[in-house]
């Protein structure tokens, strides 16, 4: 199934349909939130987002990780931001009493045969609890949470109280053992989340150094708001994507089911917990300012569907696949395709049969280089442009209590293509390497090449344009690094000999207008000049009826103006996809006429 957000990088391109904003603010005050909570926690901010999230559904939360991973820290630390209500803790172990979790038994009903607890202080009215080491308690403690979690009531002797109880949060380093009647209470932990050990050097060195300071919160959320985001929350509704993503996750988990050939290995998720999943749903958009749930807020199923380490491969393998998303890699294919193609031309050229390096002379091992710079170039602009539109489609989906990983999920696709566009550099960097270290021979110098040696040294173009209407004048000997206008230099020219044009300084030429305009018979290899300057290309080629060489290493980058450019240069047939004419204004006619074909994407 595809979610169809398609990169394509123009005003044109698909988005998701636009939501109503019904309630403001809230995303503001929980990210201010989450910021000051988080201050000297390291690598915590998700868990803190997600009990945050339970808190404000009254769902349940079970942290599953080894001792030590600040689990009771988080918990405690997660409701402050209510404010001063009633907290309780409690670390669980098989001699635990239901005394030391609901209260002591009240000895003064007791001597009126009323079998009461003293509750106050303890979990009956507590309004955010903590149990660590939830699956160590007796079965006593456990069977009375099960209503306290689901029906928020407590059953005292004879009187049923309603339990004020928001978030619980319940933590252990294993999960529930098989067939000890535990299953009913661990479906009621909706949220579960692994916390791990710090990962990063920077998070376990600012771990030794620094103290954790006191936190202070500047604006709390109070129970009369959690009261009100639980109204207001059944009044938001499922986007027909969302509905049919959802609806594709559930036949993808059965699918899965059905296909077990051990039915022990089966994922179970319970129609009470889609409920419920359902239900944060419409609180996680609210709370992001929307009245209704979209695709981007399933991502948090990662958290809610599995029930173990097995079963939570499975659900994010499921969900990667469901969130599959288009996107236009027709570029990139372009750039590999180049890239396989010039891979395989280096190893017919440079090495044997046998794979052995040959020695190449230099000017084959240049042109080799300009088109991997080139390939490079490109790459690196396919790169920011898909970087660009991921952190757009973001942008548009933005949910506060999702992190970057989360999105990575969602955005899964994109992945695998940033994934691919850095084996690709790295092909392209493997080649450059081995080039720069092949035995090379002798170039073979034309006349009057000689590095420094040059004979003409003109400094206007009106100079340059008198010795090239010499025709005596070989090209090589001609040092143009001072000129800065090309314009019209072999416009309506009769020279039959351009050799040594190629080697040619253009770096500071900044108008090649008309340059070869009518020069019926130029045609020499241009692809090393560096052009990174030049701004005007007006009819560069135009009526160049014999040129035909490839120039795609050109920086085109700074040209404005690329009107008539290849103008009836019938021979004109080159690959020249990856230039990047951003700042052209003008097109005009470019390949009127011309051999080009196809033309290119990018041609206006």
């Amino acid at each position: 199934m595809f979610i169809n957000f398609i990169y394509k990088r123009n005003p044109k391109r698909q988005t998701i349909r636009k939501y109503n904003i019904i309630y403001e603010f809230h995303s503001q005050k929980i990210q201010k939130l989450l910021q000051e909570l988080n201050g000297g926690l390291l690598e915590r901010e998700e868990a803190m987002k997600l009990i945050l999230l339970a808190f404000f559904s009254g769902k349940s939360i079970f942290l599953y990780g080894p001792p030590g991973t600040a689990k009771s820290m988080i918990a405690r630390r997660s409701t402050l931001a209510f404010g001063e209500n009633c907290f309780f803790t409690y670390l669980m172990n098989r001699f635990s009493t239901p005394e030391e979790v609901f209260g002591p038994i009240d000895i003064k009903a007791l001597k009126e045969n009323k079998l009461k607890r003293v509750t106050k202080g303890y979990l009956p009215e507590a309004n955010f609890a903590f149990l660590d080491e939830i699956w160590k308690s007796s079965p006593a403690i456990l069977n009375t949470l099960l209503t306290i979690i689901n029906e928020k009531i407590y059953k005292d002797g004879d009187e049923v109280l309603q339990v004020p109880l928001y978030g619980l949060v319940c933590a252990s380093n294993e999960f529930p053992a098989p067939n000890q009647g535990l299953e009913a209470i661990y479906d009621r932990m909706l949220i579960r989340y692994k916390v791990l050990p710090l990962e990063s050097k920077e998070s376990f060195e600012a771990l030794l150094q620094n103290d954790i300071d006191l936190v202070e919160i500047s604006e709390v959320f109070t129970l009369e708001e959690l009261q009100n985001i639980e109204q207001k929350a059944k009044s938001v509704r499922f986007s027909p994507q969302s509905l049919e993503l959802l609806h594709a996750i559930k036949a993808s988990v059965d699918l899965y089911n059905q296909a077990l050939e051990n039915k022990e290995q089966m994922i179970y998720i319970s129609d009470r917990r889609y409920k419920q999943v359902a239900e944060l749903l419409k609180v996680c958009a609210l709370l992001n300012d929307r009245d209704e749930v979209l695709p981007i807020d399933l991502a948090l199923l990662g958290h809610c569907l599995w029930s173990s380490e097995e079963d939570k491969e499975v659900i994010d393998g499921i969900l990667k696949e469901i969130f599959k998303q288009e996107v236009d890699t027709a570029n990139f294919q372009l750039i590999q395709d180049f890239v396989t193609g010039l891979e395989s031309e280096i190893t017919t050229t440079c090495y044997t049969k046998a794979g052995k390096p040959k020695a190449v002379n230099a000017e084959t091992k240049q042109e080799f280089l300009h088109k991997l710079k080139s390939a490079r170039k490109n790459l690196e602009n396919f790169s920011e442009d898909l970087n660009e539109a991921y952190e757009e489609l973001k942008a548009k989906n933005r949910n506060v209590f999702l992190n970057e990983e989360s999105y990575q999920m969602f955005f899964s696709s994109f992945q695998s293509v940033f994934s691919d566009v850095k084996q690709e550099a790295l092909k392209i960097k493997e080649l450059e390497y081995a080039l720069n270290h092949l035995e090379q021979t002798g170039k073979k110098q034309p006349k009057g090449t000689g590095k420094g040696n040059k004979t003409y040294t003109p400094t206007t173009k009106e100079q340059l344009q008198g010795l090239c209407d010499r025709l005596e004048v070989h090209l090589g000997d001609i040092d143009v690094s001072q000129i800065t206008d090309m314009s019209e230099v072999f416009k309506d020219s009769n020279r039959e000999d351009f050799s040594g044009i190629e080697e040619w300084d253009v770096s500071n030429v900044t108008d090649m207008s008309d340059m070869f305009h009518n020069a019926s018979s130029f045609n020499q290899p241009l692809n090393s000049w560096d052009v990174s300057k030049v701004k005007n290309m007006e009819s560069m080629f135009r009526y160049a009826y014999s040129f035909n060489q490839p120039i795609d290493s050109w920086d085109v980058s700074n040209v404005e103006d690329m009107s008539y450019m290849f103008y009836c240069a019938s021979s004109f047939n080159q690959f020249l996809v990856f230039w990047d004419v951003s700042n052209v204004d003008s097109m005009k006619s470019m390949f009127n006429l011309s051999g080009q074909n196809p033309l290119p994407r990018w041609y206006k």
